[in-house]
């Protein structure tokens, strides 16, 4: 017996030098990705963005080509942490392109692209985002770039490197990569290391189009944070709109844009932990918030939302959380044409793409 008890004992010491040893390397490994990088690129005169004219921005979740519709992911109270299959993940980013490029776009905004990344089998989303685009000009910034996360036990989601990306048809003269507040407790480990990019394009009266990506907090649970965030991407933007430039962000705020929750989902729900409710007062003059829906309010029934929860399968949009968090803020200078949450049903994604139809408009006068 006493041979027994101390086998018992070795092993049980074993298994926690194991557990230490892997805490220990989770901490160590963790960093967060250093601020302000910038890449810079000579531009021709004659490819700036022309003023007057008609473009287009989309904006699209591609959820590391996870999210077809049968998925459920465990952080949300599903049950998978990878993608189903290899082939999965390539054929969702595949159907997630071609319906961003059936909008001939101008300028693609993109979240959640695996470059390598145990959770979808080291697919390189990337190079699938670069064929489908092959004319655009295509530039990332890493968002996430994890230890080996031992969680779930059953199927680790393993180690992951993902990115936000910013593909253009007009050169960019400067990309930069801006590092976000975090939490600073344990919750930072099961979450991105948030960032935005800005896209600097020259335009045709020597201004500069600044487009704007982000991907706010979804799993710290601090409003403050979230909040933090959100002044800082609005904070930059207001400094550039200032200055006369052309100012778009469009991207996953993981924000409720416009109290669509409640007409979504009725009264009384609880609005999820990845859904904060957008600190509309910070928004400073010379931006504006858009949606298809701002300031018709009669046509509540057309709602299209651009998330859905992802704890189950999605069926349908009975029974479903459903909610707006995918949008664009524009500077004065830019003429809004339409902006359309587009049904695509969450074929490829637990998120569906925006599309922003717009012009610059010529001559544009700084803020006072």
């Amino acid at each position: 017996m006493r041979r027994f008890l101390s086998i018992i004992g070795l092993a049980l010491a074993i298994i926690a030098l194991i557990v230490a040893a892997y805490v220990a390397y989770v901490y160590l490994s963790y960093h967060r990705i250093p601020d302000n990088q910038m890449w810079a690129f000579d531009v021709e005169e004659t490819d700036a963005v022309p003023l007057g004219k008609d473009l287009t921005a989309v904006t699209f979740n591609i959820g590391f080509g996870a999210y077809v519709p049968e998925y459920s992911f465990f952080m949300d109270g599903g049950t998978e942490s990878r993608a189903f299959s290899m082939q999965d993940a390539t054929n969702a980013v595949n159907g997630a392109m071609e319906l961003a490029k059936s909008f001939n776009p101008d300028f693609v905004l993109l979240q959640e692209v695996d470059i390598k990344a145990d959770r979808s089998y080291r697919v390189n989303q990337l190079n699938l985002v670069k064929r489908k685009f092959p004319e655009f000009y295509t530039h990332e910034a890493i968002n996430y770039d994890s230890a080996y996360l031992f969680y779930p036990l059953t199927d680790p989601i393993g180690k992951s490197q993902a990115a936000i990306v910013t593909s253009s048809r007009f050169p960019m003269s400067a990309f930069t990569r801006r590092s976000l507040p975090m939490p600073t407790d344990f919750s930072k480990f099961l979450d991105l290391d948030r960032c935005y990019t800005v896209s600097e394009i020259p335009t045709k009266n020597e201004k500069t189009l600044c487009i704007y990506n982000v991907h706010l907090i979804a799993y710290g649970g601090s409003t403050d944070i979230a909040t933090a965030q959100v002044q800082m991407l609005l904070d930059d933007m207001e400094e550039r709109a200032k200055a006369g430039d052309y100012v778009i962000c469009g991207g996953d705020f993981n924000h409720d844009l416009l109290d669509s929750f409640a007409i979504f989902n009725g009264e009384g729900h609880t609005l999820p932990g990845w859904a904060h409710p957008f600190p509309i007062d910070l928004i400073p003059d010379g931006i504006t918030l858009l949606n298809e829906y701002t300031n018709v309010e009669d046509k509540d029934e057309d709602l299209i939302p651009t998330s859905r929860d992802a704890n189950k399968p999605y069926t349908g949009p009975e029974g479903h959380t459903l909610v707006i968090i995918d949008g664009f803020l524009v500077s004065d200078n830019v003429e809004v044409k339409s902006i359309e949450n587009i049904d695509a049903q969450f074929e490829f994604s637990d998120h569906n793409p925006v599309v922003l139809r717009f012009r610059l408009i010529d001559d544009p006068a700084p803020a006072p």
